[in-house]
């Protein structure tokens, strides 16, 4: 955003009295990023909250936390290899992945 930004500046000679503003999808996505960064911390404490309720037990829900870290490695390591960019949707398959990633721990704990 910031380069296409300074090329505008450099390239576009508005008249005076005219601004260009981004709009569109890339506002829709701008807006949908500022949510998800309060929802995914959000998503990150019920869960711990969800698996505290379940096990009683701060340490073995901290233990099931961090399978989340990596896999939320792992899948910026393909989406890097894949040259994915970031999406909404890339954003809703993280949460559904950190949901996976959480389950299957419980389910090894279990």
């Amino acid at each position: 955003m910031k380069a296409a930004n300074d090329l505008f500046k450099q390239k576009l000679h508005l008249p005076a009295g005219y601004t260009y503003k981004w709009a569109g999808e890339y506002e829709f996505e701008l807006r949908a990023k500022e949510r998800l960064q309060v929802i995914l911390p959000v998503v990150f404490f019920v869960i711990f909250v969800l698996l505290y309720m379940v096990f009683h037990s701060v340490a073995e829900s901290a233990v099931l936390i961090f399978p989340t870290l990596y896999a939320l490695t792992g899948g910026l390591i393909l989406q890097k290899l894949l040259g994915y960019n970031f999406s909404v949707a890339v954003w809703v398959g993280y949460i559904a992945l950190f949901g996976i990633a959480v389950e299957t721990g419980v389910v090894m704990v279990v």
